[in-house]
């Protein structure tokens, strides 16, 4: 009897060994691709540097009231890069990082030189608490990493937060710009879902964030995101998931949602009018955060702008559809080239 007892606590003992020597990944194990050639990096976004950008709060100024002291914060901004050839700039949407683009960076990196940044707030760049998170903050965050990194123009592709920094890049700096490829951008006014309404609301949405971190990003890609929810995996979730365990990205993800009011944008369309950079405007044809109709309006507000609709697809085509985007991102680039031939 005892003998038996003795073998069940020592087998117990073992497998409590074997589950604590297991190595716990880290953010980083999780969302840096593991790519031949892929190289990782950090630059310093200086607080001197971004206090130059006041002109740009002006330019923006149907998007909200903007405090100069909260945008001029320096951190660290982590990117990757990997091939040869002109510039392409890849920015992940709200709430992901490097991880959205690991289905494109091979294949574009076989055409063009490709930076896959993180945002401020998200992935592993750093997360100031007392920054600045409204989208013209972004948008000089991004002018002021290509003059650290030496760019002096290249072609952007955003997915939802990033086409907005795509197409704001456009409009605020066009000289630094070859062209634009918004993907399901944030663009005229919409009402944020309810998860969205949640995490930017005082009180409640920090506290949601902290009693349950993830249980948005899950819901959102379960219920909002995709329309094929057969194509979410486990590692996909994780992806998405870890960085969220890093309270400074829960804050981040709550200041974001606050400060951003998209129902209230207005003078988009005179903004849009005024770009004139190559444009290819790609969007989920079930997109359910925001409406496929805003693809056409933007189309017509953006001089000799091509569009493609991708069926079958919600909010991110890099995760539903990397193959057709990275196939339409690389015919309409290398078209570019021809044309100005």
């Amino acid at each position: 009897m005892y003998k038996k007892h003795y073998s069940e606590i020592i087998f117990l003992i073992l497998i409590i060994l074997i589950l604590t020597s297991c190595k716990k990944l880290s953010v980083r194990d999780i969302i840096v691709p593991k790519l031949t050639d892929l190289k990782e990096n950090y630059i310093e976004i200086k607080s001197q540097d971004i206090q130059k950008f006041s002109h740009l709060l002006e330019s923006f100024s149907t998007l909200g009231e903007f405090k100069m002291d909260y945008l001029a914060r320096g951190f660290k901004m982590h990117y990757l890069t990997k091939g040869e050839g002109e510039p392409l700039i890849l920015i992940h949407g709200y709430g992901a990082s490097v991880f959205a683009w690991r289905n494109s960076i091979d294949e574009l990196a076989k055409h063009f030189k490709v930076y896959v940044i993180d945002l401020k707030g998200f992935g592993l760049s750093d997360k100031p608490t007392d920054a600045e998170y409204k989208i013209p903050a972004f948008i000089a965050d991004l002018s002021i990493f290509m003059d650290v990194v030496g760019i002096k123009k290249a072609h952007l592709a955003g997915n939802s937060l990033g086409g907005a920094i795509a197409w704001g890049m456009a409009y605020a700096f066009p000289e630094k710009v070859i062209s634009i490829i918004p993907i399901d951008p944030a663009v005229y006014p919409f009402n944020f879902i309810l998860e969205f309404k949640l995490i930017g609301t005082p009180i409640l949405g920090p506290a949601t964030l902290y009693l349950f971190p993830g249980l948005g990003t899950r819901l959102m890609l379960h219920k909002s995101i995709f329309y094929n929810t057969d194509k979410i995996t486990k590692k996909m979730s994780k992806g998405y998931i870890a960085p969220t365990n890093d309270p400074k990205c829960r804050n981040a993800l709550h200041q974001f949602m606050r400060v951003n009011n998209p129902d209230k944008y207005s003078g988009i369309d005179t903004i849009l009018n005024q770009i004139n950079i190559p444009t290819l405007i790609v969007w989920g044809e079930n997109d359910e955060i925001i409406p496929v109709e805003q693809a056409y309006r933007m189309q017509k507000n953006i001089l000799d702008s091509k569009l493609l609709i991708i069926p079958e697809c919600g909010h991110c085509p890099n995760e539903e559809q990397p193959k057709v985007l990275n196939k339409a991102i690389i015919d309409f680039i290398k078209n570019i080239k021809t044309t100005n031939k």
